[in-house]
């Protein structure tokens, strides 16, 4: 499987099983997502990789496994990825059919030749030629200018009309394609219609391909006017002339038709290439003269340099812009996904990072931690905020009521065993000299030099998560950016004999409803012992 072998439906078939895990995490916890990619990393994919595969690679073949798991479940199931890949199958036949038959259909009455009036030479350049290439021009100029403001989406008004056309085609193919398919398939379908609308990341994969849609019904076109053309002239005797009421000289037309002819002049013998002088001064329609002075080889010399003409300053320039769509296109698909995106940085860490187990009275762990009562025979870690190759440092936010009651050699256990390869910085906040300010600045900091592997902040699950609370964490992620991973660690209410207790699966629910609100998709919620 290559590295960089990513779809527009393997993006959609991510996203799809993303969404399933962060269902399973607000009701079950990250224990189950743990052991399943774990189990999947060392019995799947590290004997095949091994231990130098690039997280790119592992989301890849991540993927791969849980499809096929999925399909396996039931084979009647759909994914996303296969929804985008029929319905963009049909919309290209649809665009190239509608393109062909919106060319013959305009070009063949515009032929109608009743032997008295012969095709007019010029409204058949302006029409087929001269306008398609004036279209191309003003697509190809903002390009351009949009690649100069450094914007990625194709600029096109019928782009975006045709976008939200094909928006509404796709809430009627749910209705009467999967109205009888099952309810999971029809979730599959209302997710993948919400990916599609609403995720700013696949935007411009959306737009690139309806642009690519627009050239494949130019390219109809064209093919429509050329076939039309050499079939009606093929199978019916068709004359070609030109005429203007101004005083134009038939030299300077015939130097003009030179010029346009030079891309395919060199190929053609030069009596097919363009009509010679003589033949466009003899196919000059004067109407008090009519057809009969005029000779028929001059009247039927046009229709070579016309269909030329369609071929390269229509239907080529459609096939140009086809060709640098794709290229565009999967150009941003080398991009995504991005393995530094925070639930992707938290699913290769739960593959590759091994789970922990440790006994309360383990020796090692006894010699670190604080005496906290008696602990559970057996507590397994959850994987926090691992560091980076150039990220140094965890910080570890206590309130300040917490502080002096939780064992914080024990806090700073979990987080070392779990996978922060740097030091674990343990800070207080929230107490009544008014330290936060200092908090935001040393936070700020250490994330200007790279040196933030993520910010968890401790909290008791079984108090609701306040505004006060959501102010914290507004405020916390303006201090260390948008990338940085923030994890909120719950804990339960303190038993008798032991402060730190699992979070009741009601109260993360809670928690997790509430942060999942903000749209943050860096911050997680998570109970910090199982």
């Amino acid at each position: 499987m290559s590295n960089a072998s990513w779809k527009i439906g393997d993006i959609l078939d991510l996203e799809f099983f993303l969404d399933q895990d962060r269902q399973n995490d607000n009701r079950e916890g990250e224990a189950s997502l743990v052991q399943r990619d774990r189990t999947l990393y060392t019995k799947k994919i590290l004997p095949q990789y091994g231990e130098s595969a690039q997280p790119r690679l592992l989301v890849r073949k991540w993927l791969q496994l849980r499809r096929e798991a999925f399909l396996a479940d039931d084979g009647q199931q759909i994914l996303p990825g296969k929804i985008w890949q029929d319905l963009f199958f049909g919309a290209k036949g649809i665009a190239l059919g509608i393109g062909m038959l919106g060319g013959i259909s305009v070009t063949i009455p515009f032929l109608v030749y009743s032997g008295q009036a012969p095709v007019n030479v010029t409204g058949y350049f302006a029409l087929f030629v001269l306008l398609q290439f004036l279209l191309f021009t003003g697509q190809l100029f903002t390009l351009c200018w949009r690649k100069m403001r450094k914007r990625q989406l194709p600029a096109s008004i019928f782009g975006v009309l045709l976008g939200r056309l094909s928006f509404l085609l796709m809430g009627k193919l749910q209705q009467v394609v999967y109205r009888k398919r099952s309810l999971s398939t029809q979730r599959t379908v209302h997710l993948f219609r919400e990916q599609i609308m609403g995720q700013a990341a696949l935007a411009p994969f959306v737009l690139w391909s309806i642009f690519l849609l627009l050239q494949l019904a130019g390219i109809g076109f064209n093919c429509g006017v050329i076939g039309a053309t050499l079939g009606k002239v093929f199978v019916a005797d068709t004359a070609f002339g030109w005429q203007s009421t101004l005083q134009v000289q038939e030299s300077l037309i015939a130097e003009t038709v030179r010029w346009l002819a030079l891309p395919w002049s060199w190929v053609l013998p030069e009596h097919l290439a363009y009509p010679s002088l003589e033949a466009i001064a003899g196919s000059r329609i004067i109407l008090k003269d009519g057809l009969y002075s005029l000779a028929t080889v001059d009247l039927v010399s046009w229709w070579p340099f016309l269909c030329c003409s369609v071929l390269f300053y229509g239907l080529l320039p459609r096939v140009a812009l086809l060709v640098f769509g794709l290229f565009v296109r999967n150009r941003l698909l080398k991009r995504i996904p991005s393995t530094e995106e925070p639930e992707l940085r938290r699913l290769v860490r739960r593959m590759v990072t091994p789970t922990v187990k440790t006994s309360g009275d383990n020796s090692r762990a006894a010699s670190k931690r604080k005496p906290s009562g008696s602990q559970k025979d057996e507590e397994e870690k959850v994987i926090l905020p691992a560091v980076g190759n150039k990220q140094e440092v965890t910080f570890l936010l206590i309130p300040d009521e917490l502080y002096d009651i939780v064992p914080l050699d024990r806090l700073t256990s979990l987080l070392t065993d779990s996978g922060a390869k740097g030091a674990v910085n343990i800070m207080r906040f929230g107490g009544l000299e008014g330290t936060d300010e200092q908090l935001f600045d040393t936070l700020a900091n250490n994330a200007k030099v790279n040196k933030l592997a993520g910010v968890t902040l401790l909290q008791e699950a079984w108090q609701p998560p306040i505004e006060e609370i959501v102010s914290l964490l507004r405020d916390i992620r303006q201090a260390v950016g948008t990338e940085t991973e923030i994890l909120i660690g719950l804990i339960g209410k303190p038993a008798a004999d032991e402060v730190l207790t699992p979070a009741e699966k009601e109260a993360l629910a809670i928690w997790a409803m509430k942060i999942t609100s903000l749209a943050d998709p860096a911050i997680t919620v998570t109970s910090l012992i199982r």
